[in-house]
């Protein structure tokens, strides 16, 4: 076995607990060894016992050091030797089964069932057959249920996020009112063009000092073609004062948004 146990009323034992610290360690590696050879305890090598010489050298010690810690675990009574072989006291008794006995037994009861499917499938064969069918039938419903419920969640799936939804975010650094989205793309679309100038106007808007969650008075803006402005009308379908039209102005105000932008990462 790859692994054995070590219960923690160790610390409790007497036994254990009188000998040196030399001698614990060599106990709890001879449960080791022991758990290698996996015969109940038993230091084994394939059919017949480990001497003591094959005992030390696994233990990396000489053989006259492990005769002497022998005879002394041999005396508190945590090994026992016995036609010629050193065992680990209790340790089948604390560990269980040794691992080929539980891999015997698991062979023979795969045997078994083989064996009585072979009888039953001899004795009843349409009987077999229904209930090969009847898994066959149950793995077909579980499939479409998975895909009812693969269905179900694409269905429950929320639509994407409008374009000009995003474009507002960029803008006014917040997002609007959800129940607002589906006007917003109805009024501004998708296209390149509308988008730039839907971003224009709210950032134009909050430029103004104004309330940046009055998406319905920027629609309104945006639906009169025009950049909201605090003057009476500098930036309406007429040039302004310095010469530009709206559209300019527009270009003009996205400019110097990129570079507050890019002062801000800079600072």
């Amino acid at each position: 076995m790859p692994w054995v146990k070590l219960y923690t009323e160790i610390l409790d034992d007497c036994k254990v607990g009188q000998l040196s610290d030399l001698l614990k360690w060599r106990f709890v590696s001879l449960i080791c060894v022991a758990g290698e050879c996996d015969s109940n305890g038993c230091l084994v090598s394939g059919t017949g016992a480990m001497s003591v010489q094959a005992i030390a050298w696994r233990l990396r010690i000489t053989a006259e050091a492990l005769e002497k810690d022998l005879a002394e675990l041999s005396s508190a009574g945590l090994v026992i030797l016995e036609d010629g072989i050193w065992t680990v006291t209790n340790f089948a008794k604390r560990q269980g089964r040794a691992q080929y006995e539980k891999r015997e037994q698991w062979r023979e009861s795969k045997s078994q069932d083989r064996e009585e499917f072979q009888q039953d499938s001899k004795r009843n064969p349409a009987g077999i057959q229904k209930g090969a069918d009847k898994d066959s039938n149950a793995r077909e419903e579980k499939s479409r249920e998975e895909k009812k419920k693969t269905k179900r969640e694409g269905a429950d799936a929320p639509p994407p996020r409008p374009p000009a939804v995003d474009v507002y975010r960029s803008k006014a650094n917040t997002f609007p009112v959800k129940a607002l989205w589906p006007e917003i793309a109805e009024v501004v679309g998708d296209s390149p063009e509308n988008l730039t100038r839907w971003g224009d106007v709210v950032y134009a808007y909050v430029r103004c000092g104004w309330n940046r969650s009055n998406v319905g008075a920027m629609l309104d803006w945006y639906r009169r073609g025009e950049l909201p402005h605090t003057g009476n009308g500098q930036m309406r379908n007429a040039r302004t004062e310095n010469g530009m039209t709206p559209a300019q102005q527009a270009i003009l105000i996205s400019q110097q948004h990129d570079q507050e932008r890019a002062s801000g990462k800079r600072d």
